[in-house]
């Protein structure tokens, strides 16, 4: 297909996934219109799925790039039953993030590094992404794809357990779902940085994409939306996963909460106490008596 083609065609592509997710912030759609996705999966024919539930893989009938601009994702290594994020799933947790010119992001899970680019698209030359992949097959891959991005370091580490520089992020976002926010994560947020993380139950349940903002010593959660992700290796234990599974079943899930990190003041507020933070059911700035509304936003996959 010829480059002004494919110029087109990725353009058509981002207000698809623009109708699809409900982003409407224009920088984000131009990121995913000048980003090649060909450049960032392995050589075709591909694997695609749109992630309906319990919709197969299909294999594309050649290795032109043209298939892979729909919101679908990609297959990329079927024998480990890994593949891409869905490119709308993304886009919403990048506008989740609000990420700025000059922002400074961490990315855990960079799988090949596509949706990093993205996020060097949206900061910019005076802004700079950390990427985080765990596997050494994929982190290799990833630098390689990222290495014509001078803001992206891309590394092959456990983000459950990587150490940012303390309070260096504007915002850090999971690709993969945690049963438990790692203090290392909350420390590296600046004051009005934030975490994006799917909190996760298990691999065929929903779970719920959260946003943890960080003010002062405490933090502001508010619970987003209903997901299905692949569990964080390092950040899904039954410990805290039975201890999520209880406040979820117990109380739903509630937004504009707060996480404290004064484990011995938890109180009769608490939705989850854990070893290392609990989350007050108090609405951050409001009344303290007063209760929150369970959240009622829809799945979006």
């Amino acid at each position: 297909m010829a480059n002004e083609d494919l110029t087109s065609l990725r353009s058509w592509y981002a207000d698809e996934i623009g109708w699809a997710s409900g982003v409407v912030e224009a920088s984000i759609l131009k990121a995913f219109a000048r980003v090649p996705r060909e450049d960032y999966l392995p050589p075709g024919p591909w694997l695609l799925s749109t992630a309906m539930t319990p919709e197969p893989f299909r294999k594309t009938s050649d290795a032109d790039p043209h298939h892979l601009y729909h919101n679908v994702v990609v297959a990329i290594d079927p024998d480990r039953d890994l593949s891409s994020a869905l490119p709308s799933y993304m886009a919403l947790l990048l506008d989740l993030a609000h990420l700025q010119p000059g922002a400074c992001v961490g990315h855990i899970g960079a799988g090949l590094g596509y949706y990093s680019a993205i996020m060097a698209e949206l900061v910019g030359d005076s802004g700079s992404i950390i990427a985080l992949e765990l596997d050494p097959t994929l982190a290799d891959l990833a630098t390689r794809n990222l290495k014509d991005y001078s803001n992206v370091q891309c590394l092959c580490a456990d983000g459950s357990s990587y150490t940012f520089l303390p309070r260096s992020l504007d915002a850090l976002i999971i690709s993969a779902g945690a049963s438990i926010v790692q203090r290392c994560w909350l420390e590296s947020l600046r004051q009005g940085g934030c975490l994006i993380v799917p909190l996760f139950l298990s691999e065929s349940e929903l779970g719920q994409v959260t946003r943890i903002t960080r003010r002062g010593e405490r933090f502001r959660v508010e619970f987003i939306m209903d997901t299905i992700v692949y569990p964080c290796i390092g950040s899904c234990d039954s410990d805290s996963g039975h201890l999520l599974r209880e406040a979820v079943e117990t109380f739903g899930w509630y937004s504009d909460a707060e996480l404290r990190l004064d484990v011995e003041n938890a109180d009769q507020s608490a939705w989850i106490v854990t070893p290392s933070y609990w989350i007050s059911m108090i609405e951050v700035d409001g009344d303290p008596t007063a209760q929150i509304a369970p959240n009622e936003i829809v799945a979006v996959r």
